[in-house]
């Protein structure tokens, strides 16, 4: 297995800052305990929590999309000694404005779920994917078909889950590509 970009931070900053700056409770509590968030739910909500690095940006005034891609992306090739090809974007969250920054910097494909998390104003939109697909700036979609989450719930077997999803893909024909992050 080899490392894929995944963003420079896992944090929307200029929603963050616009937070802090509107005085959100929630936010001034958690930069307190020096932290971006107090996650307090078994379930994220990438977007209240500012997990989302790619997502909705009220205001561009902190750094623009195609300046953090460029500036994640050659960080991660002086830290591995390598390029990313793939990446994979935090909450699943992104829409084409990322695709085409991340295709100008060398990325080839995204990883992610059957749903694409599309930011808006007032949310997101969802859109799906299958897995080889191709994007508007030619790069496919490969599907994470096989779960290892484990703090999403902790009293869950996830070996033994984790395992009959490898075996549904490849009863399938498909490649077993695994969601984890413990």
């Amino acid at each position: 297995a080899m490392p894929q970009y995944h963003a420079t931070e896992h944090i929307n900053i200029n929603n963050w800052m616009l937070s802090l700056q509107q005085g959100d409770p929630a936010t001034i509590r958690a930069f307190h305990h020096g932290m971006a968030n107090l996650h307090k739910e078994f379930q994220s909500n990438c977007p209240k929590e500012h997990l989302d690095a790619f997502g909705y940006r009220e205001e561009e005034n902190i750094e623009t999309l195609d300046e953090t891609v460029r500036i994640g992306l050659n960080a991660f090739k002086e830290i591995f000694g390598f390029a990313s090809e793939t990446m994979i974007a935090p909450c699943y969250l992104w829409d084409n404005r990322l695709e085409l920054a991340a295709s100008q910097n060398g990325i080839r494909a995204f990883q992610g779920g059957t749903v694409q998390k599309i930011p808006t104003a007032i949310g997101f939109e969802k859109r799906r994917h299958y897995m080889g697909q191709k994007g508007k700036q030619g790069q496919r979609y490969f599907i994470r078909n096989c779960q290892f989450e484990r703090v999403d719930n902790p009293t869950k077997d996830w070996v033994d889950s984790c395992l009959k999803d490898i075996e549904i893909a490849f009863r399938f024909k498909k490649p077993a590509i695994i969601s984890t992050h413990r």
